[in-house]
């Protein structure tokens, strides 16, 4: 896709600078709600059953029928207070793979079939999804998609890239037969 190529040309300096600043202006616009999903938050605004706010949640307190929370406001101060009852985590996982818990990708990373690239926002691959090990080869018979690909493609959780990259992975895999049964 473009991302990807755009992205592939960034210098890394310039990749750092885009992740800090801008990825969650990306994120916003890039991955929208669904139309009905997205009336349905409209009509909690207007009913003042639902407050959206840009920022960062600094502290939260729990007794036993809510949470107080205190927030720092995108471009605002001082700090505010929210009581809540309920605090839905919309941000979805960390880009960094070592704070997953998953232990199969654990394994990979301590025995260097996997490295995490130096933002850190997934793993470095090949062309073909190959993950990139400690050693600087690509692993031969070991492919990734989706969001652990998000270090060299960017746009990386979307359906039509996750199609591009499926369809990457299934064209190495019939390269890789078409060459096995030749020998």
């Amino acid at each position: 896709t473009n991302t990807a190529q755009l992205w592939r040309r960034l210098h890394q300096r310039d990749r750092a600078r885009y992740v800090a600043r801008l990825a969650p202006w990306w994120d916003v616009h890039r991955h929208r709600a669904p139309p009905a999903v997205h009336a349905a938050l409209e009509r909690g605004v207007s009913s003042g059953h639902v407050e959206v706010l840009a920022g960062r949640i600094v502290g939260a307190k729990a007794d036993e029928t809510a949470l107080t929370l205190t927030l720092s406001q995108r471009g605002r101060s001082p700090l505010i207070h929210r009581r809540a009852s309920w605090i839905i985590n919309c941000t979805g996982p960390s880009p960094d793979p070592r704070t997953w818990g998953n232990p199969l990708l654990s394994d990979l990373l301590s025995r260097g079939l996997l490295q995490v690239d130096s933002l850190p926002l997934g793993v470095p691959t090949d062309q073909f999804g190959r993950p990139i090990r400690a050693d600087g080869e690509p692993a031969p018979s070991l492919f990734v998609l989706g969001a652990l690909r998000r270090a060299d493609l960017w746009e990386s959780i979307a359906v039509p890239e996750l199609r591009e990259q499926a369809a990457s992975v299934a064209d190495c895999l019939i390269t890789l037969d078409a060459a096995a049964a030749k020998r």
